[in-house]
């Protein structure tokens, strides 16, 4: 008989072989072996998390990288990656939680500053909203998506001249970025 932490390993090893190789569901059902003998295996649930995402699940996703946070309270990549997650599912308020745990401990991180921006945007709470995202800009000048998002909010307060100038500020500072010239088109 093997021991609790020797088949979780095993389970895990197995997992990350299997992700490797695009074979996606059968890694999925090795991290929830492991987990299986440890609940509590934060690092099993944020694997298992990302393997739900190449497997294109992201509901699944989300329980994962919110249990993988609530575990690993001091991982700010798990915290970050639940705080997107909820703020993709329109969890605004949850979303917002779990990034001011990341700026508690990393108040210039230019990622959370944007995640918490798009959180309160999502809270309806623009002024505090612009806040985070001109603070982000000062940190990082060429941030793509602080500009686009500094953009979604004009917009969203009718402010469509600064929505469209931050839209192109976005781009003229990341004018490689595809995503920031399909959200100013989108704008547009």
């Amino acid at each position: 008989a093997k021991s609790p932490e020797r088949a979780r390993r095993e389970f895990v090893e197995s997992g990350d072989r299997l992700a490797a190789r695009k074979e996606y569901r059968q890694a999925i059902v090795q991290y929830r072996n492991a987990l299986q003998h440890d609940p509590r295996f934060g690092e099993a649930r944020v694997k298992l998390a990302d393997t739900y995402v190449q497997a294109g699940d992201p509901q699944s996703a989300l329980s994962e990288y919110v249990r993988a946070a609530d575990l690993l309270r001091d991982d700010m990549k798990a915290q970050m990656k639940a705080a997107t997650f909820l703020l993709a599912a329109e969890q605004f308020e949850d979303a917002r939680v779990r990034v001011a745990r990341v700026l508690k401990k990393e108040p210039k991180n230019v990622d959370a500053l944007v995640l918490l921006g798009r959180a309160l945007a999502g809270l309806r709470d623009f002024e505090a909203a612009l806040k985070q995202i001109e603070q982000a800009v000062e940190l990082d000048a060429a941030s793509a998506p602080a500009y686009a998002t500094l953009g979604i909010i004009q917009a969203a307060r009718g402010r469509q001249k600064d929505a469209e100038d931050a839209f192109r500020q976005a781009v003229a500072t990341n004018p490689e970025r595809a995503d920031v010239h399909m959200a100013l088109a989108n704008f547009l």
